[in-house]
């Protein structure tokens, strides 16, 4: 039998990735890689809008808390070899996301948990039924999670689940 602190360690040796540390930034990122082109641009526009919002909230004090390795691993991030760095707006929202605090990036990854949800459910619905993407329906989940709260959205929209 293993003890608690051989799987805390078993569970850091799992992490890869900077934003497999959060169980919903991890989330956020791989059910955004199942998107359409389309939605993966929506939500890299959120996530800069986000992002955007959290160094404006935070002023200098962002610039003077900011971690130089993860400037320097911004500058790695150049060589393009994940999937989000193939689309310039992607690469960019993603190197924001990154800059940012793990409290930050997992406060934002709790914001858009159930709106890359049920963008993902809607297109799986899509592909399934074969009916084609709809961009105004896509904006209408959206408008009703930041309106309405994700609860009324996860009801009125259940049925692509």
């Amino acid at each position: 039998m293993s003890s608690h602190s051989e799987q805390a360690q078993k569970s850091k040796s799992s992490v890869h990735r900077w934003y497999d540390q959060d169980i919903h930034l991890s989330e956020l990122v791989r059910t955004m890689e199942l998107l359409s082109e389309e939605s993966q641009i929506l939500f890299a526009l959120l996530l800069a809008s986000f992002c955007d919002e959290v160094v404006r909230m935070k002023g200098r004090s962002f610039f003077r808390e900011m971690d130089w390795a993860k400037l320097k691993g911004l500058y790695k991030s150049k060589t393009g070899r994940r999937w989000y760095d193939e689309q310039t707006v992607l690469h960019v929202a993603f190197n924001k996301l990154y800059s940012l605090t793990d409290d930050d990036k997992a406060g934002i990854a709790r914001k858009l948990h159930v709106p890359v949800l049920l963008v993902g459910n809607y297109e799986t619905y899509c592909k399934e039924h074969r009916h084609p993407l709809d961009l105004d329906e896509i904006q209408a989940i959206l408008s009703t999670i930041f309106r309405d709260g994700p609860e009324k959205a996860l009801e009125i929209y259940s049925v692509f689940k």
